[in-house]
């Protein structure tokens, strides 16, 4: 192995070495930002193994036709890539290119707080399989979609949105919106997904995923068949056990870009 190696860096010039750090700093740093970017090691396998190829294809034989054969695949894949993560890409975009409002107002509040709210009510639903829908605004000013709803402007609590969401009541169709700590607006209608869905989902499902895509909103589906938990976000429907509810909901909220 030390003599496939070393033969690999025989004919290597300083113009050559400072190419290949180059070039395998760049898909290094290409792998981890895809790897970050998703949070799902299986889109981030194919670059770093499409890396590796590369830079052993390019330090036995040069650019070979193996190596532009590599690369050509590498853009094919970061092109489907960019396809399939087409929101949360121009959410990044956007953000990136827009400049905040230094008179904006920023609500402070307790996002651990919110989580073991969230947590309880998301648990107490999902145990008796009560259908919710829960959306917590994020950049995006989802205060038009509260005026087809039932505005409330109430703190949140879990035993609230359990009550909201409990079939005796008026509320429990639809969605509630939220605001940092605030319960905005209850009983609010989203336009569905009109897109086919690989599973088939119900009628909260297709409008969880419906909001995120017009939105950065981070939207709870608990199903009143099953009780599963989901999220949707960027277009994207995920499935979420208890468990791991809150560090996920915590890494969408926190970590995926938004539309300020």
């Amino acid at each position: 192995m030390t003599m496939i190696f070393s033969s690999m860096f025989d004919n290597f010039t300083p113009a050559l070495w400072v190419d290949f750090v180059l070039a395998s700093l760049f898909l290094l740093s290409l792998s981890i930002y895809v790897l970050v970017f998703v949070r799902r090691k299986i889109y981030a396998i194919p670059y770093f193994f499409f890396s590796i190829l590369i830079l052993l294809s390019y330090g036995f034989q040069g650019f070979s036709l193996l190596t532009v054969v590599t690369i050509a695949l590498l853009i094919l894949f970061s092109t489907m890539f960019m396809l399939v993560n087409l929101t949360e890409l121009k959410a990044r975009i956007d953000k990136l290119f827009k400049h905040k409002d230094s008179g904006s107002t920023v609500v402070n509040y307790d996002k651990e707080m919110i989580y073991d709210i969230l947590y309880d009510a998301v648990a107490s639903l999902a145990k008796t399989r009560t259908g919710a829908l829960i959306t917590l605004e994020r950049g995006t000013s989802l205060t038009e979609l509260t005026k087809n709803g039932t505005v409330l402007n109430a703190p949140l609590n879990s035993e609230l949105i359990n009550t909201i969401f409990y079939k005796g009541t008026r509320l429990h169709d639809g969605a509630i919106i939220v605001r940092g700590s605030l319960i905005l607006a209850a009983s609010v209608y989203y336009t569905p997904t009109t897109k086919p869905l690989v599973i088939k989902h119900g009628s909260r499902h297709r409008a969880a995923i419906g909001i995120s895509e017009i939105s950065d909103a981070v939207t709870i589906v608990v199903s009143e068949e099953t009780g599963r938990i989901s999220i949707a976000y960027g277009g994207e429907l995920e499935s979420v056990y208890i468990d791991s509810f809150k560090k996920v909901l915590s890494n969408y909220m926190e970590n995926r870009p938004t539309l300020d």
